[in-house]
């Protein structure tokens, strides 16, 4: 019974990631897989010109876009795209995607810190339903200097090795954290079974 669940919904999701370009999906989607999605290039002038902080989410060539900041509860920051997708993260890390209205694609606990050696959390897949838990390891790896907002910033970075037990799904999520701050400035996550990992990068406002 185990082995047709966990059958049953690695083909779902098979099916579903083939019909599907991402969560992300735009209006030009059929350029986008012509062509690719524009890079978006961020550097001081753009920074400056936006009004609240945001995210750069890219994807592979098919995926590259940006969210700002709708608020923050209880250390949970919700971002909303131009397409009106939300993205919740919590300590850099994405819990949670509503791609339409009043459903969650994604959801994971928020039960993730960096103080934390190990955790076990519970997610939710909307489409497919399923609901899998996953096994985290999280610990410091080096510290590496990056390029941000055309700035070198030496940051501390944490690898995450997470292992789901429905079936064989393991991966590494990276985190650069800067080190005069303690905040996320970039990460890089699985989500979802079959797609390629996204890479994030934190663009704070104050």
């Amino acid at each position: 019974m185990i082995y047709m669940t966990r059958r049953i919904f690695l083909i779902s999701l098979f099916i579903s990631s083939c019909q599907q370009i991402n969560w992300t999906e735009a209006s030009g989607a059929v350029d986008v897989l012509v062509r690719g999605a524009p890079e978006i290039e961020v550097d001081q002038d753009y920074f400056k010109a936006k009004r609240f902080s945001f995210i750069k989410i890219s994807s592979g060539r098919y995926s590259n876009f940006t969210a700002s900041l709708l608020s923050i509860d209880d250390g949970i920051y919700k971002w909303v795209t131009n397409e009106r997708f939300k993205i919740y993260t919590k300590n850099g890390k994405i819990i949670k995607v509503l791609a339409q209205p009043q459903s969650s694609f994604y959801y994971q606990e928020p039960v993730f810190n960096f103080n934390l050696k190990t955790y076990e959390s519970n997610i939710l897949f909307e489409e497919p339903k399923a609901l899998i838990s996953q096994f985290s390891e999280l610990a410091y790896s080096h510290d590496e200097e990056i390029t941000y907002l055309e700035k070198k910033i030496t940051t501390r970075v944490f690898h995450e090795h997470v292992e789901t037990k429905i079936f064989k799904w393991k991966f590494i999520n990276k985190y650069w954290i800067e080190k005069s701050s303690d905040l996320v400035l970039r990460s890089e996550q699985h989500i979802y079974p079959f797609r390629k990992s996204y890479l994030i990068d934190y663009y704070y406002k104050y």
